[in-house]
């Protein structure tokens, strides 16, 4: 039952992901990131990829429920390089400070937890 709510949530971060990033894709044109020219095409062309990278898992997950642990593998590395890349932009951005970005830790944790129940609920089983 826990899986499930967790799989629920895995799906809403995902297509939330894929509307954030589908969101800033859109308003780009007012320039959102200070110090470059609005429809800034490498911009542009990160920002799409990301919303179909979150939308290509969220279909995944939904039409391959039997892959449910390899494709949460590839959400934890989505959501991981994510919130390094934030990361890493924030300390050379801000000269060094380490500002963890709350959300994107909670979106990395939901599959972290949803893969350590299924690795404990196959032992269970298996034993």
């Amino acid at each position: 039952m826990l899986l499930i709510a967790l799989d629920g949530c895995i799906l809403g971060t995902l297509i939330f992901t894929a509307g954030i990033f589908l969101f800033i894709l859109i308003i780009n044109g007012m320039g959102w990131a200070p110090g470059t020219e609005p429809w800034n095409l490498p911009i542009e062309a990160y920002l799409l990829i990301k919303t179909l990278e979150a939308l290509l898992l969220t279909l995944l997950l939904v039409r391959h429920p039997r892959y449910e642990v390899q494709i949460t593998c590839l959400i934890v590395l989505s959501f991981g390089l994510l919130l390094f890349d934030t990361e890493f932009t924030m300390q050379h951005t801000l000269i060094g400070s380490l500002m963890i970005s709350s959300m994107l830790a909670v979106f990395l944790v939901l599959p972290v937890t949803t893969l350590a129940l299924h690795f404990c609920t196959r032992r269970v089983v298996a034993e």
